[in-house]
């Protein structure tokens, strides 16, 4: 290998590490408005069906989805949601993992479909999931007690995936 073609290969290493540790210091901006009005529009649709009281949008509270969307996006493995070494202190989340990429239009429409979905496996009398069926994401939507939503939209790090969490508070 000559000289220069081993500087080029070495300059070339270089540079990609770089990219790598810039992109990996890059962190999830907030929630844009328009994303915001298209999560709360869905979600209190939902809640409307369900008869419980519509949520507002909370900066505090997208901030703590954001950052565990942050946390899971480097991974984009849903199984990694509850290992965040940051101690989270917040109230229930749900989580959609996409594939494919598609903007943040079909991320909210789809997590939040996905999301009521669950509405077939619960039981509205006792307040809980139909034994043996999953419909968390739907109780925490629609739980009376919940006044404020945050939400956030990231692409996963290593694949075109979009991950999507909200997180409601007050919680049951």
């Amino acid at each position: 290998m000559s000289t220069s073609s081993s500087i080029s290969c070495r300059l070339a290493v270089v540079l990609s590490l770089l990219a790598l540790t810039s992109a990996a210091a890059a962190t999830l901006p907030p929630a844009s408005p328009e994303t915001a009005a298209k999560f709360l529009t869905a979600v209190n649709n939902v809640r409307r069906q369900a008869n419980a009281p519509p949520v507002s949008w909370d900066a505090t509270v997208a901030e703590r989805a954001r950052q565990r969307a942050d946390w899971v996006r480097w991974k984009c493995d849903l199984a990694q949601k509850d290992k965040d070494p940051g101690g989270d202190t917040g109230g229930p989340k749900s989580y959609f993992l996409k594939g494919g990429g598609g903007g943040r239009v079909a991320p909210v429409v789809d997590a939040v479909g996905a999301w009521a979905g669950e509405r077939r496996w619960y039981d509205a009398g006792n307040r809980a999931c139909v034994p043996g069926k999953q419909c968390g994401d739907y109780m925490f939507m629609v739980d009376p007690k919940s006044r404020q939503l945050g939400c956030a939209v990231a692409p996963c790090a290593a694949s075109g995936k979009t991950i999507v969490v909200c997180e409601y508070y007050p919680w049951s």
